[in-house]
């Protein structure tokens, strides 16, 4: 009986993410359509959340994980954060930089996309260079997440 229970708790759970995924993609979906400037600035918040989280997280197991790759990934995603902010700031509309070129935002985004990729070349080619090279290792952090 209570493993009964169990999976209905958990199906329960599932259904009731996705009802709030979907009530998410919904509410964003009517925020981009009222006032773009809002959505902009909610999803690159969400963006900024995730970068600082991922400091965060790399940050506090810096006593278990002693990488010099992981020390670099923990760094660039501070910065990615902060260059994020300065996009989401600089952007056009919201009033914050002067002048009403939306160039400052543009290079800002193109400088933290560019900080994402050049933090994960290294543990990239460590994955697959060696004497037995082996490029299903570089596979998980090509999609995002380390080994």
């Amino acid at each position: 009986m209570c493993e009964e229970e169990e999976k209905s708790h958990s199906v329960v759970r599932v259904v009731l993410l996705i009802l709030l995924g979907i009530c998410v993609f919904a509410g964003l979906y009517a925020v981009s359509n009222y006032n773009y400037l809002v959505f902009h600035f909610l999803v690159e918040m969400f963006s900024i959340a995730v970068a600082w989280g991922i400091f965060m997280l790399l940050w506090n197991s810096r006593k278990f994980m002693q990488n010099a790759c992981f020390l670099l990934i923990r760094i660039l995603f501070l910065y990615v954060g902060i260059i994020d902010i300065i996009h989401t700031l600089a952007y056009k509309g919201m009033g914050v930089f002067p002048g009403p070129t939306s160039n400052m935002a543009t290079q800002a985004w193109i400088i933290a996309r560019g900080l994402q990729s050049v933090g994960r070349l290294p543990r990239n080619m460590a994955a697959t260079s060696g004497t037995n090279p082996n490029p299903a290792r570089a596979q998980p952090f090509l999609s995002g997440f380390p080994n």
